[in-house]
């Protein structure tokens, strides 16, 4: 199951680089598909906090829930590059925060056999969006500042990888919370995903593909609440396309994407529920056009033209200057980026995709996890958000847009609604460890 030669590759681009049928891999929604680090382009750190996203699902009403007690792993990338990832054994990355937070610490680990993922696209092709999983981390930690979290490397630099690896790593980190008696409530973050392939739609699903749907059930079983993002796969669709694998499966939170106006994004796929992850823009281009010289079928480059076209909903940041821009999301990333003509350099920058509305959704995850003494299972975890979510009209988006202030004030109202019970921590655990029927 290489990358690069498997027809199961985990992948990064919404654009399927490599031309594999079944690429998993993370969900930005990159310039021309792919993301460099020339593309990149710098936010101001003051921005972060005050960001339009954090404004929209009112991230400022958390009060003095922060996701204590709560466990988040992230399976993505790893902000090394690729000829310096640490094999086989956790670094530490410390993260700039702007004030008035505090720099945070992250865990990030490289199974040993991650090393093959830097060999996924010949050298002087490959894109280099290593700061895919940082930046997911970073969007977590805003919203659930105290969760303990945890970035596992299933990606390589170009954000695709090896599905082998991702079951397999996905498996461990199952088994270490199942063995692990006192572990806190978890949660799994995967701002990634595969696409079907229109054959293969109403067919049955490679057994590679099933594993990965198994692993799903087995958090599900073990009450680890999985969020996923839906996918960028909707550009030029008149109706978005499903949610990719594994966001569409019932044992997962699928995430789309919203924008400013609290719409979907005309690129996001459809999902449970949304949180903001940026828009499309529009975009003039240059063309050229000739005129055929009478009597000749020969074009004159005389008579050659230029003319401009728009073309819409295309992944652009050239709107993004402040807290505001209309297209992205602001977060961290490892090496700093220049601004101002390279006067200055930043720690944050602009990037878009239903990737970075996906960790939004798991923050508050944590944040309910909280509030329910970390007794939550993940159905509850998921009725709990779409209940305190804020309603929209397009069914794509799900149960609406969430809202941190909504659903930690109407909690206790929903969960009588619900019919939840949550003890206080001195009281028994209402939750078995392995509900019996959980899946």
């Amino acid at each position: 199951w290489d990358v690069g030669g498997s027809p199961w590759d985990v992948g990064g681009s919404p654009w399927d680089v490599g031309g594999s049928p079944w690429d998993v891999g993370g969900s930005p929604w990159d310039v021309g598909g792919s993301s460099t680090s020339e593309d990149r382009k710098a936010a101001l750190p003051a921005h972060f906090l005050s960001q339009w996203a954090f404004r929209t699902i009112e991230l400022g009403g958390r009060s003095n829930i922060t996701g204590q007690h709560v466990r988040v792993g992230i399976f993505d990338t790893s902000p090394y590059p690729d000829t310096a990832v640490p094999i086989n054994r956790p670094e530490t990355v410390t993260v700039d925060a702007p004030a008035p937070k505090s720099d945070w610490n992250l865990e990030v680990v490289h199974p040993k056999d991650s090393a093959k993922l830097q060999s996924a696209i010949p050298a002087g092709k490959k894109l280099d969006v290593r700061d895919h999983g940082l930046f997911v981390a970073g969007l977590v930690n805003a919203v659930a500042p105290d969760a303990e979290i945890r970035l596992c490397r299933v990606l390589g630099s170009d954000n695709r990888g090896d599905l082998f690896l991702l079951l397999r790593e996905l498996f461990n980190f199952l088994l270490a919370t199942a063995d692990d008696s006192n572990a806190p409530a978890t949660i799994i973050n995967l701002s990634l995903g595969i696409r079907i392939p229109p054959k293969w739609v109403g067919t049955e699903l490679p057994r590679e593909v099933q594993l990965l749907q198994l692993m799903m059930q087995l958090a599900h079983c073990l009450n680890v609440t999985v969020v996923a993002a839906a996918g960028n796969d909707s550009a030029k669709l008149d109706q978005p396309e499903r949610p990719n694998l594994p966001a569409l499966w019932p044992n997962v939170i699928g995430v789309a994407a919203s924008n400013q106006q609290n719409g979907r994004s005309c690129f996001s796929n459809q999902g449970d529920i949304a949180a903001p992850g940026g828009d499309g823009g529009t975009v003039i281009k240059q063309s050229f056009w000739s005129v055929l010289q009478r009597g000749f079928h020969l074009f004159s480059t005389n008579l050659r033209r230029r003319s401009q076209f728009i073309e819409r909903c295309q992944p652009t940041l050239d709107a993004c200057a402040d807290e505001d821009c209309p297209t992205a999301i602001i977060g961290p990333v490892l090496q700093p980026v220049a601004y101002n003509n390279g006067v200055g350099r930043s720690n944050y920058i602009f990037w878009h995709g239903s990737s970075f509305a996906a960790p939004m959704v798991t923050g508050l995850a944590a944040l309910v996890q909280q509030r329910g003494n970390g007794q939550l299972t993940p159905s509850q975890v998921r009725k709990i958000i779409e209940c305190g979510a804020t309603p929209v009209d397009d069914a794509a988006l799900g149960a609406g847009i969430i809202n941190v202030r909504q659903t930690l004030a109407k909690f206790d109202d929903c969960a009588r609604e619900l019919g939840i019970v949550v003890q206080r921590p001195s009281e028994p655990p209402h939750v078995e460890k392995y509900p019996k029927n959980a899946a």
